[in-house]
């Protein structure tokens, strides 16, 4: 009897592929000397060099957002203060072409 029946296979592949979606894989290049000082650094703080690239990542995602948001509110804050009132508008776009 097979450890692992065909359709027990299936489900367990299709369930790994899912995952695979939802985190994410990625493949890089880095220089051996720079994986190995990165792995020191990992095994002083008790975590590995996947969860550190991780949080990193992260960290640069999250600033990215706040950045973008503090630019918003930028941005909105600086129409508030430049805008005067124009008026009613009692013209029509032809009018501006006469």
């Amino acid at each position: 009897m097979p450890l692992l029946r065909r359709e027990n296979f299936l489900a367990l592949k299709l369930y790994v592929l899912r995952l695979t979606l939802v985190m994410g894989n990625i493949t890089l290049s880095v220089d051996k000397e720079v994986i190995k000082k990165v792995r020191r650094i990992a095994l002083e703080k008790d975590t590995t060099l996947t969860a550190l690239v991780r949080d990193y990542l992260n960290q640069m995602a999250d600033s990215v957002d706040a950045r973008q948001l503090q630019d918003a509110k930028t941005v909105r804050k600086t129409f508030r203060q430049l805008s005067r009132p124009m008026g009613k508008r009692d013209w029509k776009r032809n009018d501006l072409y006469e």
